[in-house]
């Protein structure tokens, strides 16, 4: 017989890799992938933009500011500006993306400046 709970048999020949909660750690050096290529992320319109961009994007983030502000005034809802802002806006670049990509890095110039 052997003396030995079959608790720690099982744990003896357990992999290294696992943690105290069973579950596996993975690193770098045991990843199947053994070369993985290294992509430049560049933002989309990053650096390009006109003052018409600018003057475009400023003006729509103003009105949809102002409904938005409109819309809490008129139901009392304290507090909920920028979510009904964000709602607006996500609207607005699904029904009309085409008008709205030639804003696309004028926001991030915004920002800057």
């Amino acid at each position: 017989c052997d003396p030995t709970p079959p608790a720690a048999a099982i744990a003896a020949t357990a992999p290294s890799n696992v943690n105290g909660l069973g579950k596996t750690r993975l690193s770098a050096a045991s990843s199947p992938l053994k070369k993985v290529a290294q992509v430049e992320m560049e933002e989309e319109g990053a650096g390009t933009f006109t003052i018409n961009q600018l003057a475009s994007a400023l003006a729509v983030s103003a009105s949809v500011c102002f409904v938005a502000d409109k819309f809490v005034t008129a139901f009392a809802l304290t507090g909920w500006t920028i979510p009904i802002a964000t709602a607006i806006v996500i609207f607005l670049a699904t029904v009309f993306p085409s008008q709205l990509s030639g804003l696309r890095g004028a926001g991030e110039a915004a920002g800057v400046l």
